[in-house]
């Protein structure tokens, strides 16, 4: 089910991409990639200084961590290592890794939805007339809609993988299990 789900995201993108011309392509494109990094480099300092160990939002994640065997023998091929160095216990640390993981994915919503308006705006703003399909403009619009779709459903899969460690979702757990694409994530 999962997986028809992130193929549909994926077709989605690709449509789209293509009813919206080169133009906007790029700059949709861009505008995801950079989202994507941005998130990921800012998202831990985010998480340190606004959702620090003693905010009840962490310790409302670490309370309803999921703690049956089933659930966590399926999410653990998704953690990384515990760093050494880090002081924190177990369901400390899974609740930090949690939280940094659903900001990544806020963060980079919000940033795309931003370059999203941009687009929009400046056509507003400009008057431009709907962009005209040519061929190797619509083959590349296809090719960045491929590109984004499938970045797109990395970052929801990744989503679903953080969601299902919290005990009222533990049931995301059995559609990871099942699901292929998810398999092939990093």
């Amino acid at each position: 089910m999962l997986d028809v789900v992130l193929l549909a995201e994926i077709l989605w993108c690709v449509l789209w991409y293509r009813s919206v011309g080169i133009h906007k392509s790029l700059l949709y494109s861009g505008g995801f990639v950079a989202a994507g990094y941005v998130s990921l480099q800012v998202s831990e300092w985010f998480t340190n200084t606004f959702l620090p160990p003693t905010n009840p939002v962490f310790t409302w994640v670490e309370g309803h961590l999921a703690t049956d065997s089933q659930t966590r023998s399926v999410l653990s091929r998704y953690l990384p290592p515990q760093p050494a160095a880090v002081d924190l216990g177990h369901s400390h640390w899974l609740a930090y890794y949690v939280i940094q993981g659903i900001m990544v994915v806020a963060m980079t919503a919000a940033v795309f939805s931003a370059f999203l308006i941009v687009g929009y705006l400046v056509d507003a703003l400009w008057d431009r007339p709907p962009a005209s399909l040519h061929r190797s403009a619509t083959l590349w619009s296809l090719v960045l809609g491929l590109a984004s779709g499938s970045y797109g459903a990395l970052l929801t899969s990744q989503l679903v993988v953080y969601l299902a460690w919290i005990r009222n979702l533990h049931g995301l757990a059995v559609l990871l299990r099942s699901s292929a694409i998810i398999h092939w994530l990093p």
